[in-house]
C-alpha cells in the first residue's frame, strides 16, 4: 500500500472518530438541554406556585381583615347589649337589677374584707303632683334632669341607678358621715337647679335616706331597708331633708304609691 492510500485510510479513521465524538457531544448536549428544560419547567411551576401562594396569602389577609372587622363589630354589639341590659332606658343610669347585683357584691366584699359601704335612697318630693299638674312627659323630664345631676356629681366609683319609679339608689364606698356630706351636695344641687319644662319653672326637691354597712346586717336587703326607712323619715319630717338610719326608727314605710 502506497503512502497515499495510507493517508486516505487515516483520514477515514479520523472522520469516523470525529463522527463518533460528535455523536457523543450531541448526546451530552441533548442531556444538558433536557436538564435545562426540566429546570426551566421547575422554575415556571415554582413561580406559578408562588403566585398562587401569594394570591392565597392575600385572600387570607383580606379574610382576616374582614373577620377582625366582624369580630370588632360583634364585640361592639355585645358591649351595647350588655350596656342595655344593665341600664335604665329613660334615665341612662343603672337599672334595678344591676343595682341589686352590685350591692350584693359590695355587701359580700365589705362583709369579708371590711371597709366602708353606704347606701343613699333618694325619692322625689311631690312627684305625683308634678305628673298630675304637668303630665307624665314632665315627670320623665324631671327624672332625666335629676339623673344627669346625680351622675355629674358622683364619683366614677359610685354606683348610681334608678331604683324604681321616682326613687334612686347610690351605692358608695364611704363612711356614713362622708355619705351625709355627699347627700347634702346632691340636695343643694337639686334645689339650685333650674327645672324648666315647656316654659314653666318647676320646683323640685328630694328626700334622702342613708344607711351604712354593719357586719351585723344579714344581707343587702336589710341595708336597703334601712336606707328606705331613713328616707321615709325625711318625708315624715317635712321633705327636702336628709336622714340617717338609726336604731330608734321604727315602723314600716307605706307603699311607694302613697309617698309624695
Amino acid at each position: 500500500m502506497d503512502s497515499r492510500s495510507e493517508d486516505v485510510e487515516k483520514l477515514q479513521q479520523q472522520l469516523v472518530k470525529a463522527k463518533h465524538d460528535l455523536k457523543l457531544a450531541l448526546a451530552s448536549e441533548k442531556i444538558l438541554l433536557d436538564e435545562l428544560e426540566r429546570k426551566n419547567l421547575e422554575i415556571i411551576e415554582r413561580k406559578k406556585a408562588e403566585e398562587k401562594l401569594d394570591a392565597a396569602l392575600n385572600d387570607l389577609k383580606l379574610a382576616l381583615a374582614s373577620e377582625k372587622v366582624l369580630l370588632d363589630e360583634l364585640d361592639k354589639k355585645n358591649k351595647e347589649l350588655t350596656e342595655l341590659s344593665i341600664t335604665d332606658g329613660l334615665t341612662g343610669l343603672y337599672n334595678h337589677r344591676y343595682l341589686q347585683e352590685r350591692l350584693e357584691f359590695e355587701f359580700k366584699r365589705a362583709k369579708r374584707y371590711g371597709g366602708n359601704l353606704s347606701c343613699l335612697m333618694i325619692d322625689i318630693d311631690h312627684f305625683k303632683m308634678l305628673n298630675d299638674t304637668y303630665g307624665h312627659q314632665c315627670g320623665d323630664f324631671v327624672l332625666r334632669e335629676l339623673s344627669n345631676l346625680f351622675r355629674s356629681r358622683s364619683r366614677e366609683v359610685d354606683i348610681c341607678g334608678r331604683y324604681g319609679g321616682e326613687e334612686f339608689l347610690i351605692i358608695t364606698n364611704i363612711a356614713l358621715g362622708d355619705a351625709a356630706q355627699f347627700a347634702g351636695k346632691l340636695r343643694t344641687a337639686v334645689n339650685c337647679h333650674d327645672f324648666i319644662f315647656e316654659g314653666a319653672a318647676l320646683r323640685v326637691a328630694v328626700s334622702i335616706g342613708i344607711a351604712e354597712f354593719n357586719p351585723a346586717l344579714k344581707d343587702r336587703l336589710e341595708l336597703i331597708s334601712r336606707a328606705d326607712r331613713a328616707m321615709y323619715q325625711a318625708k315624715q319630717d317635712g321633705r327636702n331633708l336628709i336622714r340617717l338610719w338609726n336604731a330608734q326608727q321604727v315602723g314600716t314605710p307605706p307603699e311607694k304609691e302613697a309617698r309624695t
